[in-house]
């Protein structure tokens, strides 16, 4: 995981590493809700995920959830 400071014009600060989630994910999901990051699914992938986001932007440790019912499938951009 990386994580960069965004400043109030919208440009990013310099990337920096962060606590690594427990397995490696490639096609996931993330998203932030009430100071934490769930991160959800992937390519091959059930597992969901979440962290709490620390007051200065910082992760604290991983904790698995329950597993998804199915596989999720990828995100694709068009």
């Amino acid at each position: 995981m990386r994580q960069a400071h965004i400043f109030a014009d919208g440009s990013l600060g310099t990337w920096q590493a962060t606590t690594p989630l427990p397995v490696a994910l490639d096609g996931h999901v993330a998203v932030v809700y009430n100071s934490w990051i769930y991160v959800i699914g992937g390519y091959q992938q059930r597992s969901v995920f979440m962290a709490p986001v620390r007051a200065d932007g910082s992760l604290g440790a991983w904790q698995a959830l329950s597993r998804l019912p199915v596989l999720a499938r990828p995100v694709r951009w068009s």
